[in-house]
């Protein structure tokens, strides 16, 4: 399947430390799901995982948080884990 790659251009603007960048979002494509087409675009997935200070330095379990991006370091999505 071949997936037309339009309207793509970025612009990069120096970065402030911490400051998120996020992937621009893809044009809308015919038969996926919205918000899913990101997946599409992309080759590889890095998962960090968020850790808070009161868990770092308390030792209190919290439910952990990731920031999923792609190979450029770019923000896709954020993931939660939910533990039931």
């Amino acid at each position: 399947m071949s997936i037309p790659m339009t309207n793509l251009a970025t612009v990069t603007q120096p970065l402030i430390p911490g400051q998120m960048v996020w992937m621009q979002r893809p044009n809308p494509i015919p038969g996926c799901p919205n918000g899913l087409e990101y997946l599409l675009m992309i080759d590889n997935i890095k998962a960090e995982q968020l850790v808070s200070l009161t868990e770092a330095f308390v030792g209190w379990e919290t439910n952990n948080k990731y920031v999923l991006k792609n190979s450029a370091g770019m923000q896709l999505y954020y993931a939660f884990e939910s533990i039931i």
